[in-house]
């Protein structure tokens, strides 16, 4: 498998591809159907610690994506959350270019990008990556297929928070994605009753565990969802920071 270049300076081809347009595969995962928007080039500086996908080899790897506009404690709490309960080796935060399930528009993918390497600065098992703008990828599931295949060997897991779990059946092939690879999500009281709640519960084969289940390296098994029942909560959110900040 060759390499996975990321750099900032790019050969003319690179950056041409980069900006190209794409195709909406369309469903709420992806903006409106049929509609093409241009991709925005990545923006990793060097050294960039993802270029090498042989090194990844053995790793668990959780990806946690999101616009992070902006990234917030809550934001870095699920982050260790899952690090901590699944034994991970890194938390890739993939700083997604505009997420098609919110009316806004977001901030650039350049100034969320050190707004996210700011916030987790210090934290040498977290990485700040603009991966699915550099495959062009419009949809979760889509990201992730470009992805995997470029780490051979790793072991991957999706991670996200309550309001991820709820309104994932609103994702365009969420059920593909299930199918691709784990998910962890760290709920919030009442946890019981969100958990039972979370529309995706209802799939069938979706196996789905509680955590700590007395198990200091839980397999991370493609069809595994994984419930974080017993962290304290963060109470934080980007939607209140930006009305703090006087921007909605």
């Amino acid at each position: 498998m060759g390499r996975v270049h990321l750099h900032v300076r790019l050969c003319a081809p690179q950056v041409a591809r980069c900006r190209r347009t794409q195709a909406h595969d369309g469903g709420p995962d992806s903006g409106a159907g049929g509609a093409r928007d241009k991709v925005q080039a990545p923006l990793m500086l060097p050294p960039n610690p993802l270029e090498d996908g042989a090194r990844w080899r053995g790793a668990r790897v959780g990806l946690f994506g999101g616009s992070f506009d902006p990234p917030h404690a809550g934001h870095r709490h699920v982050a260790r959350a899952a690090r901590a309960a699944l034994a991970l080796d890194a938390v890739w935060w993939l700083v997604s270019p505009q997420n098609p399930l919110k009316d806004r528009r977001a901030s650039t993918l350049g100034a969320r990008m050190q707004q996210v390497r700011a916030a987790i600065s210090g934290q040498t098992r977290m990485v700040a990556t603009d991966l699915e703008a550099y495959f062009g990828t419009r949809t979760t599931e889509g990201a992730l297929r470009a992805i995997l295949p470029r780490f051979p060997g790793a072991q991957f897991v999706w991670i996200g928070g309550m309001d991820t779990a709820a309104s994932l059946h609103r994702w365009d092939r969420w059920q593909a994605l299930l199918a691709l690879l784990p998910t962890f999500y760290l709920t919030r009281p009442p946890a019981g009753s969100l958990v039972r709640r979370a529309p995706f519960r209802c799939l069938g084969g979706q196996r789905h565990v509680f955590l700590p289940n007395g198990q200091p390296r839980p397999p991370l098994v493609p069809g595994t969802t994984y419930w974080a029942l017993t962290t304290p909560m963060v109470e934080a959110s980007s939607t209140a920071l930006r009305a703090g900040a006087g921007v909605l």
